[in-house]
């Protein structure tokens, strides 16, 4: 399997593939949206609902210091979480969601959406802003998804991606759980049996460089923690594969853990690039 990021050669490793030279890491899983999933979208949306406001309006506040954005095109937007937040902003904004009953959820609330892979999306361009919240990482050709994102920006107009880093405590916790056996929290950190799998775990550097290889050209990068304490007990428990007393463990470990998760590696990367349309990849 050749590397996405880098055109190397990629090696197998514990279930999924690890590219020796730059360290991007593919799974063979694929999504399958017939899938029942285990996951209560309503109760993970209200469990997320604070964290994810603040997230958003972060996001905003970023791509607003960084230029104009009136029209945003939000990429796997769901249930219409950020949609809701730029509406709030007096912003232009629509979704691309290829779950139709997600989807559904968002256009109740008033919010355009098309419904389909983002491969498909016939909408025009010229938008100021391109978000992948949490989407890339689940796209099986991220290369493509950039480039299609890359033309459908105006002339100032920036790729905003945030996703979960290989670089983070928890995934460097997994891993090293994986390897002497207890391959439970790897899995669950690839969502594996979802509906919409992870198929790849980019690095912060990673992510760069296929920026760059699209022809954009990175403005912002920051990182976060994957929790702040809201809802954490409500989003543990919207996963209804888990048990009540794993979820209880969950729930004790992760809140001993938040002061160190403030210094440990972060979780969650961000990074913000700019490319007008038809810039050369």
């Amino acid at each position: 399997m050749i590397c996405t990021v880098c055109d190397g050669e990629m090696r197998w490793a514990r279930f999924r593939h690890v590219c020796p030279s730059c360290g991007h890491q593919r799974s063979e899983l694929l999504p399958d949206l017939d899938r029942p999933s285990a996951l209560d979208d309503v109760a993970l949306k209200h469990a997320l609902s604070e964290q994810r406001r603040r997230e958003h309006h972060r996001l905003l506040d970023v791509l607003a210091a960084l230029g104009p954005t009136r029209r945003v095109l939000d990429v796997g937007c769901s249930t219409g979480d950020f949609l809701d937040v730029c509406r709030e902003r007096g912003l232009d904004a629509e979704g691309v969601e290829p779950d139709p009953r997600v989807a559904e959820l968002a256009r109740q609330q008033g919010h355009t959406v098309f419904v389909g892979f983002f491969e498909a999306f016939k909408g025009g361009g010229g938008f100021d802003a391109v978000v992948f919240n949490d989407v890339l990482e689940h796209i099986p050709e991220p290369r493509r998804a950039l480039e299609m994102a890359r033309d459908l920006l105006s002339p100032t107009g920036r790729v905003a991606v945030t996703l979960p880093s290989s670089e983070g405590v928890f995934y460097r916790l997994a891993s090293g759980l994986h390897t002497v056996g207890h391959r439970a929290p790897m899995r669950r950190l690839w969502q594996e049996g979802f509906p919409s799998p992870h198929v790849h775990y980019f690095t912060p550097d990673g992510l760069q460089r296929l920026g760059a290889r699209c022809g954009l050209r990175p403005l912002h990068s920051s990182t976060r923690p994957a929790v702040d304490g809201s809802g954490l007990w409500g989003r543990i428990r919207a996963d209804r594969s888990g048990t009540w007393a794993g979820a209880a463990v969950t729930w004790c470990g992760v809140k001993a853990a938040r002061p160190l998760l403030e210094v440990l590696p972060r979780d969650v990367c961000t990074e913000v690039f700019v490319g007008g349309a038809g810039s050369e990849s």
